[in-house]
């Protein structure tokens, strides 16, 4: 194999047996130890976008990513409830709120 050949079947390898989902997980919940509420999206094999994809724990993350063996992870924000139940927030749960602030 060429160094610029790509294999998906070694990156599954990777992500089931040398990607360090634990200190990973650790890192992105440091101070808070939430990491249900922290968005991850990814980018699959033909372009295919995932967005709103959250997890309870760093085994729910690792089995999702040994099944769908994303080519790129983005880390997202950290929403109030779990991204991955987004659509069931209703727009009326939002408060508009508008604040003028003046420098004298």
């Amino acid at each position: 194999m060429h160094a610029e050949e790509f294999s998906d079947d070694l990156l599954k390898l990777y992500y089931k047996r040398l990607f360090p989902c634990d200190l990973f997980c650790k890192w992105l919940t440091y101070g808070s130890g939430d990491l249900v509420r922290r968005e991850f999206s990814f980018t699959l094999p033909g372009d295919i976008y995932m967005r709103y994809q959250s997890y309870e724990t760093a085994g729910d993350l690792r089995k999702d990513l040994v099944s769908l063996c994303p080519h790129k992870i983005d880390i997202g924000a950290v929403y109030s409830s779990a991204p991955k139940r987004h659509r069931a927030v209703m727009p009326s749960s939002f408060k508009v709120s508008f604040s003028n602030e003046y420098n004298q």
